[in-house]
C-alpha cells in the first residue's frame, strides 16, 4: 500500500463522515445514497512468526 488513493465513509453513530488521504469531513447524504460501488477491505499485522512464506527450490 504505497500508492494509489484511499477513501472510507465513517459513522460515529450519529453521523456519516468523509475521510480520504488528506481530510475527514461530514458526508453529504447525496454521497451516501449514489456510492452504488462499495467494497471493503480488511487488513490484519501477523507477527512474523507466524508467517509461512513459500520456498522456492534452486
Amino acid at each position: 500500500m504505497n500508492s494509489g488513493h484511499y477513501t472510507s465513509f465513517c459513522n460515529d453513530g450519529k453521523q456519516w463522515y468523509y475521510c480520504n488521504d488528506h481530510a475527514i469531513r461530514v458526508a453529504e447524504k447525496s454521497e451516501l445514497e449514489h456510492n452504488v460501488h462499495a467494497y471493503l477491505l480488511f487488513y490484519s499485522s501477523l507477527p512474523q512468526q507466524q508467517l509461512r512464506l513459500p520456498s522456492i527450490p534452486n
